[in-house]
């Protein structure tokens, strides 16, 4: 059963509770990897569109457990740059390819206001998650 809200903790103590189903994506503080720790951006509502939370990676536990165990909401993506993201597919807005006309080269991911360019051979995956065949 996957975990509804998750308990963040700031690297100066702030604490968050946040809604799982209003994750965008989850995406490391510094490098390609969460070995430094994490950045969580969720949708709120009532102050701007979007807001993030840096986790050191002492605390960051609960925050990847909780993508773990989302059902198969959250997909594990690198990007082109080599950094690993989660993108809940839920805010995945659309795919556009990197040239031309198909995906051969690529895709830029668009997902809550953000875009994120994915190789080819990250594109499968994506397509698959949310339900278009590759």
């Amino acid at each position: 059963m996957s975990k509804r809200f998750i308990d963040l903790r700031a690297g100066d103590g702030t604490r968050v509770v946040v809604n799982t189903s209003y994750v965008t994506q989850v995406t490391p503080t510094h490098g390609t990897d969460f070995s430094d720790g994490l950045e969580v951006v969720f949708i709120t509502f009532g102050e701007g569109a979007a807001a993030k939370i840096s986790v050191p990676a002492s605390k960051s536990g609960a925050a990847l457990h909780a993508i773990k165990d989302s059902d198969g909401k959250f997909i594990d993506v690198k990007l082109v740059s080599g950094e690993r993201v989660y993108l809940n597919t839920d805010y995945v807005t659309h795919l556009l390819p990197t040239y031309g006309a198909d995906y051969s080269d690529g895709a830029t991911v668009s997902i809550f206001g953000t875009s994120l360019e994915v190789p080819a051979s990250g594109v499968p995956a994506i397509l698959t998650a949310i339900g278009i065949a590759s």
